[in-house]
């Protein structure tokens, strides 16, 4: 604390001693600020408040956004559209900004200078907003801010037409790609339908009739089968009632023997399928 007021004690010494010259820096610098201040010229400013329809206007910067925008990003993104470079050409243009610009790079320079002195601040109000421009003059600030809120008017007037036709030509766009995707699915169908011309079952029939057919051809098979393991089982029994006869009668075995083979046969054949 000690040393704290020992160094304050110093610079009050210092200052008191050089008080003069200080005190003469600061009307020097006092007086120079006066000067500049005279010679910076007067800005007055112009606004108006407009009603704007942020929901249709902004829908297709919007588009993708799950998070709804705040105050401060729903402006920016309205000056984005309303003050864009095609508006503020035909604002120069129309008011005469442009009567001493003599070069295209000062042309590019009136155009920057007017897109950030055209400012647009929310008025309190749900879509209502406050647009406003600053000159050296307040006549031309005036006539820039009326012409800007008709030039705003007359694009919102003819935004509806324009939507529309935008509309209308989207549709037709998607109409014509999704006629040549169906147009290449169908050829497509046919290529198939002729390289498996021999394979794919015919036309008309279901999934569930086939099943159907197919159901009613393993059923008679199996019939066909049971019936050929009966007499099977027959001419078994049979063949073995000969073995037990006497032996005169040795030819009838061999003749049952051939038919077993043959009912055999038929038997393998009907499981294979």
């Amino acid at each position: 604390m000690d040393e704290i007021f020992r160094q304050a004690l110093i610079i009050s010494r210092g200052m008191w001693r050089y008080r003069w010259i200080g005190l003469g820096v600061a009307w020097l610098v006092g007086i120079l600020a006066a000067i500049g201040v005279m010679f910076i010229p007067d800005r007055y400013e112009a606004s108006a408040r407009i009603f704007v329809n942020t929901a249709s206007i902004l829908k297709p910067l919007m588009m993708g956004i799950t998070v709804t925008p705040n105050d401060d990003s729903r402006i920016a993104m309205l000056s984005r559209v309303v003050i864009s470079r095609p508006n503020v050409e035909k604002l120069i243009q129309a008011v005469g900004l442009d009567a001493e610009v003599k070069s295209k790079e000062g042309y590019e320079k009136l155009i920057d200078s007017v897109t950030k002195t055209l400012t647009i601040k929310t008025a309190g109000r749900d879509n209502l907003y406050t647009l406003s421009y600053r000159d050296v003059q307040p006549e031309r600030a005036k006539r820039v801010v009326q012409t800007f809120s008709s030039i705003f008017i007359e694009s919102g007037q003819g935004g509806k037409t324009d939507d529309t036709d935008a509309a209308r030509k989207f549709i037709d766009e998607q109409i014509a790609v999704y006629e040549k995707k169906l147009q290449e699915a169908e050829g497509r169908l046919k290529d198939f339908k002729l390289r498996y011309l021999g394979v794919t079952p015919g036309e008309g029939q279901g999934y569930f009739t086939r099943l159907s057919e197919a159901s009613v051809q393993l059923n008679r098979a199996q019939l066909e089968l049971r019936e050929a393991e009966n007499s099977r089982d027959a001419y078994r029994r049979q063949l073995a009632s000969e073995d037990n006869a006497p032996a005169g009668g040795a030819a009838t075995p061999a003749a049952s023997s051939i038919a077993l083979t043959d009912i055999d046969a038929r038997i393998d054949s009907m499981r294979r399928n």
